[in-house]
């Protein structure tokens, strides 16, 4: 997590030559209230938040020499066969989700109705440079009509960590870490039975 009271996720890994920072949270709205979560829903006739979350991914290379990445997104649980949009940024999940790129879909190959791997643009990255798109996942009707640039990506990432850490309605610091000079039992380690 990008910080203990903010629930923006930060991924690191490395694939070959090539750093990879994916990092995952929920853009818009940010109007948290534990009213809807939990015991309060009342089955079907709940009625879900519209969100929208990002993510955003970067590549950065670490080589001599120019590399290509083709990113690939791993498509599952929808309960309709993904759909892509003319616009080819855009593709429909399920019935209550639909994504939006920053970047052009290349192709979509469906392996069973809920599963499909959607092959994003590829893209040249030289050495010591970097590449980013970012990924607009749309629920509950949400109406995000545009893909989101990575400018705007992080103006709301920034807003989303001003949002969380600020935010008074969470039980933060209700769980305490014992202080590490003290046992289990309460007692302290310097004290001689």
């Amino acid at each position: 997590m990008i910080s203990p009271r903010a629930p923006i996720a930060v991924t690191r890994k490395r694939q070959g030559d090539i750093a990879v920072t994916e990092c995952l949270f929920l853009a818009r709205p940010l109007d948290w209230n534990a009213d809807w979560k939990g015991a309060n829903l009342r089955g079907r006739d709940s009625k879900p938040d519209s969100r929208q979350y990002l993510l955003m991914t970067e590549y950065a290379s670490q080589s001599t020499k120019p590399l290509e990445v083709t990113p690939v997104l791993h498509v599952t649980g929808g309960s309709l066969a993904v759909r892509l949009d003319d616009s080819r940024r855009s593709f429909g999940v399920s019935a209550n989700t639909r994504c939006r790129v920053s970047c052009d879909v290349v192709s979509f190959q469906s392996k069973k109705p809920d599963q499909g791997i959607v092959e994003l643009a590829k893209t040249a990255i030289q050495p010591g440079a970097t590449a980013r798109w970012v990924l607009a996942i749309d629920r509950n009707g949400f109406e995000g009509n545009v893909p989101v640039d990575w400018a705007e990506a992080e103006r709301l990432r920034a807003q989303a960590l001003d949002y969380w850490e600020k935010f008074a309605g969470l039980p933060y610091g209700v769980i305490q870490v014992p202080d590490g000079e003290y046992t289990r039992d309460g007692s302290s380690p310097r004290t001689t039975r």
